[in-house]
């Protein structure tokens, strides 16, 4: 038996505006709040009725509601307490300033079936491996099956699974774009990445490290280096599993990479888009990422990693961070 939970939706394309109170938030937020909270009851959206809206500032990016073993960014965070009415029942809200987070307050969160224990821990688990924040790991669905073995039907040829039926979780989370497919079992104290999501090969040179990006250079001895701009980090960190992840100077980004001998190639790279501050920082980031996109072989030498891009034409040359 499976119970498919969709946390996030299509914002519906509805001519809300004119109707909404004074105080109401903007109508991608409220749709998106009605819209979650009709899913989970199983009634239409027109049964879910607005009874009135306060735009706050939330203490940290879990919107004051978050677990007790969750890691909440803790930076004041922009959005709205929302209450709603079905049947006769009030349920109060709590968003982010356009509806793309929402969590449910009070002990009516309780009826939910959310595997709250779970999910934080796949989402603490993919934050580490993808190097970025606990908040862009996002869970767009959640769904309850019953695994045909002890790996989670995500056992490798050469390993021993135990051949018992396992409750557990289905959940696909996005990060930075990128949708990532995971499997646990009931209390996420076992949890797998599943499909083309993960890479056939990482590397055990490169597992485990980070790296700091010192310059851009040309490929051949005599060809001048240009360093990283002043005041900016550009760093490349490697997780196992073939996932890496790091900063491009302003934005975070994540992806996966894949080893073969020397050579080295990216992909599935996606970053976060906010505006970044000073003069060439956004250009400096932009021919990161392209040079990650192209890269093609790499190299390891005490302390020192460079990695060759767009044909063996330039060089990327990265210190060890600790």
């Amino acid at each position: 038996m499976k119970k498919t939970i969709l946390l996030t939706l299509s914002i519906i394309a509805l001519a809300v505006a004119g109707c909404l109170p004074a105080s109401a938030p903007d109508p991608a937020a409220l749709i998106a709040a009605q819209s979650w909270l009709a899913e989970q009851l199983g009634v239409d959206i027109e049964s879910v009725l607005l009874l009135n809206a306060e735009q706050v500032e939330w203490n940290d990016g879990c919107l004051e509601l978050g677990g007790p073993d969750e890691g909440c960014l803790q930076a004041i965070t922009p959005g709205w307490l929302i209450r709603l009415e079905v049947n006769g029942e009030v349920y109060e809200l709590h968003t982010d300033e356009d509806g793309s987070q929402i969590r449910l307050a009070g002990d009516e969160a309780s009826q939910f079936p959310i595997p709250a224990e779970a999910v934080l821990a796949a989402q603490a688990w993919m934050a580490e491996r993808l190097a970025v924040n606990f908040d862009s790991v996002v869970l767009i669905e959640a769904e309850q099956v019953e695994w045909r073995d002890g790996c989670l039907e995500l056992g490798r040829p050469d390993e021993g699974c135990l051949q018992a039926i396992t409750s557990g979780w289905r959940l696909v989370f996005e990060v930075n774009g990128v949708t990532y497919t995971v499997h646990t079992d009931e209390d996420g104290s076992q949890i797998r990445l599943a499909g083309d999501e993960l890479p056939s090969m990482g590397s055990p040179l490169l597992e485990g490290t980070s790296w700091a990006l010192a310059s851009f250079g040309l490929a051949g001895e005599e060809s001048p280096e240009t360093p990283v701009l002043e005041g900016t980090e550009v760093t490349l960190v490697f997780q196992v599993g073939g996932l890496a992840g790091g900063s491009g100077g302003c934005n975070s980004f994540g992806g996966n990479y894949s080893v073969t001998g020397d050579q080295i190639a990216f992909n599935q790279i996606a970053a976060t888009e906010m505006a970044c501050l000073g003069d060439g920082v956004m250009e400096q980031e932009q021919k990161y990422y392209e040079a990650l996109g192209s890269a093609e072989r790499f190299e390891l030498s005490e302390g020192t990693l460079r990695i060759w891009y767009d044909g063996g034409a330039g060089v990327l040359t990265f210190t060890a961070s600790e």
